[in-house]
């Protein structure tokens, strides 16, 4: 994806999300994807609690971290051409890859997203960025969004 079109896309994704999450509805959830349980626990997009839900077939609680981690990893694949990683913490070297696939672009712009996904990919939710509200209230939001 080319730099000014990633950031474009993300902010839609973002606002809609902000939309969605106002009304303390989740979005990804409702998805097709999403109801696929025989396959979500070794699916990377989705957050660690789902996949563990997924595994123990237990049922899960959605929240609206886990909307930003699915999307953010989704960004991750669709930068990168690469598949997320399991986990985004233990393997660090993801940040080498968004590096490398977004070269030519102002490395601002670079630093911004690892951020991003960094904060909203994290293995425990309650360290997560929790909502589209505040994850566009970010320095890093805001640094692309100018």
């Amino acid at each position: 994806m080319y730099e000014r079109e990633s950031i474009e896309k993300l902010m839609q994704d973002l606002f809609m999300l902000k939309s969605v999450h106002e009304t303390g509805e989740t979005y990804y959830n409702k998805t097709k994807i999403w109801n696929q349980k025989d396959y979500g626990w070794h699916n990377p997009l989705f957050p660690p609690e789902y996949r563990r839900c997924c595994l123990n077939e237990k049922k899960f609680q959605m929240d609206a971290s886990c909307d930003l981690y699915y999307l953010m990893a989704c960004y991750y694949e669709k930068i990168t051409g690469r598949k997320a990683p399991n986990n985004f913490e233990i393997n660090r070297l993801w940040k080498d890859y968004v590096v490398q696939h977004t070269s030519d672009w102002l490395p601002v712009y670079q630093t911004a997203w690892i951020h991003l996904i960094e904060d909203c990919t994290r293995w425990q939710n309650k360290y997560r960025i929790q909502n589209a509200m505040e994850l566009l209230n970010t320095k890093e939001t805001k640094i692309l969004n100018s």
